[in-house]
């Protein structure tokens, strides 16, 4: 956590308080509680290029609405030496609560619905920084 909690500090202004949970799969994923009383969700990776526009992309749509995390650091390199040495670390506000839809007859339309809400938020593609490649996990 130390190198994290470094992170934070410079990038976020303070520092973790508590871990609120964490996980790690294609990426490490920490949700945190600092020190000033902001929840957030850090996120460490490996760096790709397109992973400023990704951030960019979300940004853009939080602003128009889109109820989506509020980007509030990065993508910015992780210092020191430890486990996470060498990724690119992004926060976003924490934002708790929310239920998966349970299977009901009118689910397609308000699956489509969110989909077409989330195309009109989201900028153009020329707008933004590259989103190439695509991650691997989605061939």
């Amino acid at each position: 956590m130390g190198e994290l909690s470094a992170w934070c500090g410079k990038w976020l202004g303070s520092p973790p308080a508590q871990t609120l949970f964490e996980r790690a799969h294609l990426s490490t994923v920490v949700g945190l509680r600092l020190a000033d009383g902001r929840e957030v969700v850090v996120k460490a990776r490996p760096f790709e290029h397109r992973l400023a526009g990704c951030l960019e992309v979300q940004r853009r749509m939080h602003r128009a609405g889109f109820p989506c995390p509020k980007p509030l650091a990065g993508p910015e390199p992780l210092d020191g030496q430890g486990p996470l040495r060498g990724q690119v670390v992004t926060a976003e506000a924490l934002v708790p609560g929310g239920t998966v839809l349970p299977p009901r007859p009118d689910a397609p339309e308000l699956f489509a619905a969110a989909l077409a809400r989330s195309a009109t938020a989201a900028p153009s593609a020329a707008d933004v920084p590259s989103l190439a490649p695509a991650p691997p996990w989605n061939g």
